[in-house]
Formats: structure tokens, C-alpha cells, sequence
């Protein structure tokens, strides 16, 4: 199933850097699906899936764990 994710300047505004929980891409993925996500560099995953971070989504979480003022932006993930 494709899921189109949307990370909003509230999600970026509320994400707390370096924090798998609390990261905007974990808060948007989580308002995407309506599942808990625990996002990092690499990987995103619940307690039953487990997807590749998109290049796109990685860039972003290294900008904004690096104390820089990324943009909203928006990717699709295919889930299991």
C-alpha cells in the first residue's frame, strides 16, 4: 500500500531533534497511517513493518537534527 506523507511546518514547529518518537517525519507518518512510527536515518518502523528511509525524508532529518530550518515537504512510502 502506497502512503503519501505530508511533514507541515506544524509537524517541524512540534519534532523534537533526534528523537525517533518526536522527529516531524515520525509525527507525520504517524498522522499519515495512524500508527506509532519510530523514525531515524535509516529506517522507519512499527512493531509489525519495518521501510528504508526515502532520500528525500533523510535529507531533511539530517538537516533538522543539525539544527537547520528545513522546509515542509512531502514523499510516498510503500508500506507492507
Amino acid at each position: 500500500m502506497k502512503v503519501h506523507v505530508e511533514v507541515k511546518q506544524e509537524h517541524i514547529d512540534a519534532g523534537k531533534r533526534s528523537d525517533c518518537f518526536h522527529c516531524p517525519v515520525a509525527i507525520a507518518i504517524q498522522e499519515a497511517t495512524g500508527k506509532p512510527w519510530r523514525v531515524q536515518f535509516r529506517k522507519m518502523w512499527t512493531e509489525t513493518e519495518l521501510i528504508s528511509v526515502p532520500e528525500k525524508a533523510k535529507r531533511f532529518i539530517y538537516d533538522f537534527d543539525h539544527g537547520l530550518k528545513p522546509q515542509p515537504f512531502a514523499f510516498d512510502v510503500e508500506l507492507p
